[in-house]
């Protein structure tokens, strides 16, 4: 799902889900460095200050699951993630 087909309208993070899913995607994982730099890169090239990902965070482990299975931990009070999009 490229950053220009990005869409603001959606409330909750399983119906960008179904969004991506009916596109022939999936939402993205964000689960390693390169992927984040990435991330950012596209971001700023698009004008895009927010995108949906498919991670969920899990508060009391503090870390996030990604659509990939991998599983990332939030370092201290690094979390580069908003949860409200702003």
């Amino acid at each position: 799902m490229s950053l220009s087909s990005f869409h603001s309208s959606f409330s909750a993070g399983q119906q960008a889900d179904e969004y991506c899913q009916s596109m022939g995607a999936r939402a993205v994982s964000i689960d390693t460095p390169t992927k984040v730099k990435e991330m950012e890169r596209l971001s700023a090239r698009y004008g895009q200050r927010y995108f949906w990902t498919g991670g969920r965070m899990d508060y009391p482990r503090h870390s996030y699951t990604w659509p990939s299975g991998v599983t990332t931990c939030i370092q201290g009070n690094s979390d580069p993630w908003s949860n409200t999009g702003g």
